[in-house]
């Protein structure tokens, strides 16, 4: 049952918040949430363990362990900027990697996968929207340094063990879809390349580039 202790609230099993809920105070909660309204944080919040959500029996189908949903009628954002933004800044000398984000899927030893498998599954669809001076893109990755690093690089690719070696860069379900494939056998030479991966020796490896999908 909840009891109030100066600045804080605890609750020794379930809070439910019916209305618009304003802490300036600390909140410890040992029991479930449930907010039928909004739960507006006015004060600093501090987490010195950080957050953790675990949800340790999901369902087979729709469940989640976390859902963030915002609708915004007339988006207007600067550039760097989204509806979830996630900073970290470095202030000391790193000792060690440095990762702002990890994402990973655990196989059981009794885990039967028997078929598509992601550590993400992200996307955009389109309910009839006006896209005709639009730039659809699955990402937007800046670098804006001042000074020059050892390397940079796009993605650091580790695959570890004989059986982790990948059968294609991509799967895709349209070749000329998803990749702008055009069959030809260029016979000009090379207009150019790129420096398409580098291995852990430090060697670079390149694809060459010609100026026209068929240079015949």
């Amino acid at each position: 049952m909840p009891y109030g202790q100066f600045n804080s609230i605890r609750a020794r099993n379930d809070l439910l918040v019916d209305g618009d809920t304003t802490l300036t105070g600390v909140i410890t909660l040992t029991g479930a949430v449930a907010l039928a309204s909004t739960l507006d944080v006015t004060g600093a919040t501090t987490l010195p363990g950080g957050l953790t959500i675990t949800n340790a029996a999901i369902g087979a189908t729709n469940d989640r362990a976390m859902k963030i949903s915002s609708t915004q009628a007339v988006p207007n954002m600067a550039d760097g900027y989204g509806v979830i933004e996630k900073e970290l800044t470095i202030t000391g000398t790193a000792t060690g990697l440095i990762a702002h984000e990890s994402s990973w899927i655990n196989l059981g030893t009794s885990a039967v996968i028997p078929s598509n498998c992601y550590v993400h599954n992200d996307g955009i669809w389109d309910g009839t929207a006006t896209l005709t001076t639009a730039v659809i893109g699955w990402g937007k990755y800046q670098c804006i340094l001042e000074s020059n690093p050892l390397r940079s690089i796009l993605w650091d690719l580790n695959f570890s063990g004989a059986n982790s070696e990948i059968d294609a860069m991509f799967q895709v379900n349209d070749g000329t879809l998803a990749l702008g494939y055009q069959e030809g056998t260029p016979t000009a030479a090379a207009v150019g390349s790129i420096p398409f991966m580098i291995d852990s020796n430090g060697t670079i490896h390149y694809i060459y580039l010609y100026a026209a999908a068929d240079a015949d």
